[in-house]
């Protein structure tokens, strides 16, 4: 244990990373990422910053017109039509916060991920930006495959 603090050299500056996908085990992920020298600076995922990210909510309106137009105006999931509108925000955010490797995180038999996950790699690789994608099941933790490639991607970048 003590050598793999020591091999870590990412403690004093951690790689910023962006991590997007399906519902995912946010802070285990969050943990191991950061035992491995880095740091994720930004959750793209069902439960984190696409429930939150939307526009201003127009209070002078209609209460149930500006509570519709609040929800619809959310970030786009992989399920709506729109749904690539969302690479463009996540391009603005790889460069805003100097994002250098992403990981993409789709749930087993989540169909509307898995179609999106080519795609969203293309998109990534106009951007020259790493990606790393895991597939896990509904277990809410970071089992010991899914830590060894997050340590080898680590270490690539």
């Amino acid at each position: 244990l003590k050598e793999q603090k020591t091999v870590s050299k990412g403690a004093d500056h951690p790689i910023p990373l962006l991590v997007t996908g399906s519902i995912i085990a946010a802070l285990p992920l969050a943990r191991t990422v950061e035992e491995m020298g880095g740091n994720v600076v930004y959750f793209d995922t069902c439960c984190t910053s696409r429930w939150y990210h939307q526009g201003e909510i127009d209070e002078e309106a209609e209460p149930l017109q500006a509570l519709a137009t609040g929800y619809l105006g959310q970030t786009p999931c992989p399920r709506m039509n729109q749904s690539y509108e969302r690479f463009a925000l996540l391009r603005q955010i790889i460069h805003d916060r100097q994002i250098k490797g992403v990981i993409h995180h789709t749930l087993k038999f989540c169909d509307v991920f898995i179609f999106e996950a080519h795609p969203f790699k293309l998109c990534m690789d106009e951007e020259g930006v790493p990606l790393l994608p895991i597939e896990s099941d509904y277990d809410f933790g970071v089992s010991g495959q899914i830590a060894t490639r997050i340590q080898a991607f680590m270490e690539m970048l």
